[in-house]
């Protein structure tokens, strides 16, 4: 795993992220960029869950790893052949996202938006970075079909978005009960509508 954290460190150095602005990991999301300076009052905890992620990282064992690698037996190599991109400077939603530059998939984390309380002790990136990984591992053997429709990008998505969740989802995926959960959310759902 290449871990790159040079717009990360500039930030908790007190540098100026602006010149950062027009990289391109701001600017996947259409026309514009959509960098936003970080608040300078962040650093403190920032620095500090920097430490804990960038060792977490390097000690990274995926959630259900045994039925992720029967379903990718390539997931160890994905996994230690990309670069995970340590960044400030997204606006929320975006805590984690794999993009595309080059040809190449990098995984990008904005600690900012991982917030405050993933310096709690009981915390672990280690089932975004499964989630993350469920993603390339789906990109390399299912690949994105440019110029498709809305339903085929929506039938993609959740397929792709539901692989990801469902083997991040508890520590043993055959000791989950899918059906009581999906069943209550559903109630929730519906409740709500």
């Amino acid at each position: 795993m290449i871990i790159d954290a040079h717009i990360l460190t500039d930030y908790i150095e007190g540098k100026d992220l602006i010149q950062y602005k027009d990289y391109w990991i701001y600017n996947c999301f259409g026309n514009r960029s959509v960098f936003e300076v970080p608040d300078s009052k962040n650093r403190e905890w920032v620095a500090k869950l920097y430490k804990k992620i960038r060792n977490q990282i390097e000690s990274f064992i995926p959630s259900n790893k045994d039925v992720v690698r029967r379903l990718f037996p390539q997931f160890d190599r994905i996994a230690n052949n990309y670069t995970i991109l340590l960044v400030a400077g997204f606006p929320d939603p975006y805590d984690a996202m794999v993009l595309e530059h080059n040809g190449r998939f990098y995984m990008v984390f904005d600690l900012i938006q991982f917030q405050e309380d993933s310096l709690n002790e009981d915390y672990s990136c280690h089932r975004v970075l499964t989630h993350e990984l469920i993603h390339l591992c789906l990109m390399k053997d299912y690949p994105v079909a440019y110029e498709m429709s809305y339903i085929e990008d929506l039938n993609y998505t959740a397929f792709n978005e539901g692989f990801a969740h469902a083997l991040t989802y508890e520590e043993n995926i055959y000791d989950f009960g899918f059906d009581k959960s999906l069943e209550e959310k559903f109630k929730m759902a519906k409740h709500t509508l």
